[in-house]
């Protein structure tokens, strides 16, 4: 939809602009919090992370990870480094794999 005006009418008409959803798999959620909060100069507070979705990663992939420049972590908030935001995708992997 990419026109704003057709966007505005079907929430005005429907409450909503979308026609079709679908629920996201909690796996898969998980891992799209952990991507798109890595993305974030803010990072990804890791207890709230494991509260919501009961699972952390793992603390030696971060460890290592942290070792190469790649990531830093204070206290429960891991962050991208400018280094690891360079490559961030396979930073990512590398924590979900």
């Amino acid at each position: 939809m990419k026109l704003p005006e057709r966007w505005q009418d079907g929430v005005a008409k429907e409450g909503r602009a979308f026609s079709d959803f679908f629920e996201v798999p909690d796996g898969d959620a998980a891992r799209e919090h952990l991507l798109m909060n890595l993305r974030l100069a803010e990072g990804i507070d890791l207890a709230a992370y494991e509260l919501r979705w009961s699972v952390r990663p793992d603390a030696q992939k971060i460890a290592a990870l942290a070792e190469e420049g790649l990531l830093s972590q204070t206290g429960e908030v891991l962050r991208a480094t400018p280094k690891g935001r360079i490559v961030l995708n396979a930073v990512i992997a590398n924590l979900l794999n």
